[in-house]
């Protein structure tokens, strides 16, 4: 019917839009590419058609033709929010950091209330192993929503990161146990009591990383296994090994150390 409507009224850019996009979204992609450039050859501004055309050169895995498209539109209106996230989503896959963080940066000014962009920012500083302003990204974030862990776990790793390991520590320690985040921040905060020679501390939370978890890694029950055997609790350590082999019974380094544990 839409193309039937096309063939009467060539000039119709929403009609022929319209047809561009179904085509799109059915997986007709040749097809749609052709409608949307004659629909920019009537109207090389729209950029809605450019933002299509991204679309399918990212589902045939062309970057460099998505990107192009992309630019295109936020040339043509650059207050599109979204187009500017896949801009920035497309650098970031790329590996181009930098540039996308002026995108995001941008992106924060368009939108400054937006949280979506405020973690992208955060995860961003630290790929870029700039750990004081990620920091001060989620400190941000978590100022606004107190509530939230996920602002609160990359805060504390922002700050593990930067150096910062008591307040690290104070902030995996917030992490209430109801969060499907405890047992992971809780094995940084084992790590971390670690570092400063608290080898009780560290058992203790690893202890109780392994009870929270629901499927807890070999390398946790080798953990727990170690601190255990640091504190002189042998017969706990082998039968936290025992465990552990228990789920894992091909596991190099559990049967490594528990035949290093029964030569002693």
């Amino acid at each position: 019917m839409l193309e039937r409507y096309v063939e009467n009224h060539p000039q119709s850019i929403k009609v022929r839009f319209a047809l561009g996009r179904l085509y799109r979204e059915i997986g007709l992609t040749t097809a749609a590419e052709e409608t949307l450039r004659k629909v920019l050859d009537l109207h090389p501004s729209l950029d809605a058609a450019h933002v299509e055309l991204g679309q399918i050169y990212e589902s045939r895995g062309e970057q460099d033709k998505a990107m192009n498209a992309y630019r295109k539109a936020a040339e043509k209106n650059p207050y599109n929010f979204l187009v500017r996230q896949r801009i920035a989503r497309l650098l970031i896959h790329e590996g181009r950091f930098e540039e996308a963080m002026q995108e995001l940066q941008e992106l924060r000014r368009l939108a400054p209330d937006n949280t979506d962009i405020a973690v992208r920012i955060g995860l961003l500083y630290m790929e870029l192993e700039q750990w004081d302003e990620a920091a001060d990204t989620f400190r941000l974030l978590l100022e606004r929503f107190p509530d939230s862990d996920k602002a609160r776990y990359n805060l504390a790793m922002a700050l593990e990161y930067g150096g910062h390991e008591e307040e690290a520590l104070d902030q995996y320690l917030a992490i209430p146990e109801e969060s499907g985040r405890r047992a992971d921040a809780l094995v940084h905060a084992a790590y971390l009591h670690q570092r400063q020679g608290d080898i009780e501390e560290a058992l203790d939370a690893a202890r109780e990383a392994l009870r929270l978890s629901d499927e807890p890694r070999a390398g946790l029950y080798d953990y727990v296994s170690t601190l255990y055997d640091r504190t002189g609790e042998t017969e706990s350590a082998l039968d936290i090994l025992d465990k552990g082999l228990e789920r894992f019974p091909d596991e190099a380094d559990l049967l490594f150390r528990k035949a290093v544990f029964l030569e002693k």
